[in-house]
């Protein structure tokens, strides 16, 4: 454990060294991640990576990922990833179907319900963001600090799109990739 990770856990904050990144590609393209350093680093010399540095979640564990499962539908989390590799500190599981429909079906529930609060002026679609939201952080321990975790919620785009493309849902966990801001100065 780093000194970072430790000062982090005992403030009750999320670990920024590490990350969770909920993502689908072709195999071929799979192929190329190096598992120990993840989806948002560039490797074999490409510009590019499979995904984007924000689309990391900080601190977040397979545990952590898997009570999702739990939060959907009162499942069990244990069988919700399954590891395909693990090199270095990066470990990449494949989500499980079961998981990956439970995901899938919370969207579209989600659309539905969006539609439903615009024809009624409703706000059932942010009520039940917030029972997720809220179930998620029940079903496991969090650092005391997190006081929502509906932001991380965007991966059950990444099931819905999985199970429409008939693509794999992947997890990768692992050390975070550097993000960076860019500022912009106008002026003296």
């Amino acid at each position: 454990m780093t000194l970072s990770s430790w000062v982090a856990r005992a403030l009750g904050d999320l670990d920024f060294s590490i990350a969770v990144v909920v993502f689908t590609t072709r195999e071929r393209e799979l192929r190329r991640m190096d598992v120990a350093t993840g989806p948002c680093v560039p490797t074999g010399g490409r510009k590019r990576s499979l995904a984007g540095p924000s689309r990391q979640d900080l601190g977040e564990t397979p545990r952590h990922t898997a009570a999702l499962l739990t939060a959907l539908t009162g499942e069990p989390a244990a069988g919700a990833l399954e590891v395909v590799a693990r090199e270095g500190k990066g470990v990449l599981h494949v989500c499980t179907e079961r998981f990956v429909n439970a995901m899938a079906d919370a969207r579209e529930e989600l659309v539905r319900l969006a539609a439903e609060d615009q024809a009624r002026g409703s706000r059932l679609r942010d009520a039940r963001m917030e029972q997720y939201d809220k179930a998620w952080r029940s079903a496991t321990t969090w650092p005391r600090r997190v006081e929502s975790t509906s932001h991380r919620l965007v991966r059950l785009d990444w099931a819905l799109t999985a199970r429409e493309r008939g693509e794999t849902l992947y997890c990768w966990h692992g050390p975070s990739a550097p993000m960076y801001e860019v500022v912009v100065h106008l002026g003296p």
